[in-house]
């Protein structure tokens, strides 16, 4: 089964990722034959300063100015509760120095360090996963996965493909069908039918004959997916 990039794609998730990193690695320096001195060590340690500095400055900054936002427009506006306090903008002060600067793309170092690591003798599944760099099994099915289930009936004058979305409602939006009627031209379009149930629109003959479906999901102006089943049925007026 696939998995999930290990990666979190929000800030916050990325800073815990990091510090996760910086508390256990250390542990697994022997197994995997490495030190704090080496370049990508060194350089995800680094990181991991520099960005959780940015991440909370940022923050707070976001943070003051909505509150800066509020106090000017009451400021201007005035309180709808009549409220005459005198008002003033407060803004943080960061007295916490400035980590070293570091280069632009932290991401980047930090899945060279991942695959550096998994290509390690001394890496393992169960280390991967303290370290936070093993994603989670994936539970998101692939559209090429997708076949669709038929079953043919008669209905009146005309046989009837009964066919349903099979929960991939979200990613296909129509069903191709073709028909072998065993006249030695094989499978050909029948129709393409954008919601379930569909009629083969062929009378049916007057001799009992044997006719072949088969479907296959349509998104757009593409199939997708694979080929149901084929369905053989002997139909007769």
């Amino acid at each position: 089964m696939a998995r999930k990039d290990f990666l979190p794609d929000d800030d916050a998730g990325l800073v815990a990722l990091l510090k996760q990193i910086v508390q256990h690695l250390p542990d697994f320096y022997v197994r995997l034959g490495i030190t704090e001195d080496h370049e990508y060590v060194a350089a995800l340690f680094a990181d991991e300063l520099a960005f959780s500095h940015a991440f909370r400055v940022q923050r707070g900054l976001t943070g003051s100015a909505v509150a800066a936002t509020q106090v000017k427009n009451l400021l201007r506006d005035g309180s709808k509760d009549g409220n005459k306090k005198p008002m003033q903008v407060h803004y943080p002060e960061w007295n916490v120095p400035a980590p070293p600067a570091v280069p632009p793309g932290v991401v980047g170092r930090v899945r060279r360090l991942a695959r550096f690591i998994r290509a390690q003798p001394g890496c393992t599944p169960e280390m991967e996963i303290v370290l936070g760099l093993r994603g989670r099994e994936s539970t998101t099915r692939s559209v090429d996965e997708a076949k669709p289930k038929i079953e043919v009936v008669k209905r009146g004058e005309h046989m009837q493909v009964r066919w349903g979305w099979q929960g991939w409602r979200k990613k296909v939006n129509a069903l191709d069908l073709e028909v072998d009627r065993l006249d030695g031209r094989g499978f050909l379009p029948l129709l393409t039918d954008p919601n379930p149930n569909a009629v083969d629109p062929e009378p049916l003959p007057e001799t009992p004959q044997r006719w072949r479906y088969r479907a296959m999901y349509r998104k757009d102006d593409r199939r997708v997916g694979q080929w149901s089943d084929v369905v053989e049925v002997v139909v007769a007026a």
